[in-house]
């Protein structure tokens, strides 16, 4: 049986400058929005509250906005452990680059062995390794 990634979900409390990031930097459209009821979110997230879902795609990569219908996530509300970076594949590495640098998005270059690898985060510093 083959795998293949589903959807990367990420919890926010500025859910529109995370949609902005996704949809005018890298390209993704909006594909879905839902309302998940609170009883549903409880044994997932061990959040008690509705939370809205916007779901983002580009190239079959599903991103998936998550934020509260009202008020906002506390520390507590959000378990990240063990979230690291998640990693965008692109036809022309060199080209989208350049194009994300005209948009003004900060990438970092970090020397790994004899190549290099590039990351930006988005506006909740989310990481992302761009190849």
């Amino acid at each position: 049986m083959k795998g293949c990634l589903s959807h990367i979900a990420l919890l926010t409390n500025n859910p529109r400058r995370l949609i902005n990031f996704y949809i005018g930097k890298l390209g993704f459209k909006e594909t879905k929005v839902s309302v998940a009821q609170a009883g549903t979110i409880r044994p997932i997230f061990s959040i008690n509250k509705e939370c809205r879902l916007v779901v983002l795609s580009r190239d079959g990569i599903n991103v998936e906005i998550i934020s509260l219908v009202s008020g906002r996530f506390e520390a507590q509300d959000k378990n990240n452990t063990g979230y690291n970076h998640w990693s965008y594949a692109v036809d022309n590495k060199e080209s989208f680059l350049k194009a994300l640098d005209r948009k003004k998005v900060r990438i970092v270059k970090a020397r790994k062995g004899e190549r290099f690898v590039y990351f930006i985060k988005d506006p909740d510093f989310n990481l992302i390794e761009i190849q």
